[in-house]
């Protein structure tokens, strides 16, 4: 649900003493290529999976496969 929203604000970067700055704002695509947090490395996996399931590549990989065939 994260990926979808359009701005997000990366607090940390832990808990409790020290949290509380902001470590990255923007939209998921922005806080993903920002360092030091544990959001964004969650968006960098979890956008480039979308971004590979909807690749011209994707269908072309799936056409690669060998099937089984029943006898």
């Amino acid at each position: 649900m994260i990926k979808t929203a359009d701005y997000l604000v990366d607090l940390g970067p832990e808990g409790g003493n020290e949290g509380g700055r902001i470590i990255a704002e923007g939209p998921p695509e922005a806080v993903a290529q920002a360092a030091g947090s544990a959001t964004e490395e969650y968006l960098r996996r979890t956008l480039a999976v979308g971004r590979d399931a909807g690749s011209a590549e994707a269908p072309a990989r799936k056409a690669g496969r060998q099937v089984a065939r029943r006898r």
